[in-house]
């Protein structure tokens, strides 16, 4: 099996998961995101959007940095989409999320 580059960025934020999720998203421009379950992540539940075939997902951080960093946010390829993202488009993804939430969550 091929692994495909995951990029993982953690901030701060004041407010509940929900409202941080909402305004988290909206600092991006997207305004569709999906509230899932999963028994992998520290609250159960996580937040995720879909574009370009890659998934940008929120979660409680519970990984790395978890003294410093309420929150994490996966960037990864959507194997659900059938489509082939280059490693090097993820990172660069990566690189525009930073930008938006640096201009954008104030």
């Amino acid at each position: 099996m091929e692994y495909t580059r995951t990029e993982i960025l953690f901030f701060n934020l004041d407010g509940s998961f929900e409202e941080v999720a909402k305004r988290f998203y909206a600092s991006l421009g997207i305004s569709d995101f999906d509230e899932r379950d999963s028994a992998n992540c520290l609250s159960g539940i996580y937040y995720a959007s879909y574009i370009f075939g890659i998934s940008i997902r929120l979660e409680q951080n519970c990984y790395d940095y978890e003294d410093q960093f309420v929150y994490c946010v996966f960037i990864t390829e959507n194997v659900l989409a059938c489509l082939t993202v280059p490693d090097a488009v993820i990172a660069q993804i990566a690189q525009c999320v930073i930008q938006m939430i640096a201009a954008n969550l104030v």
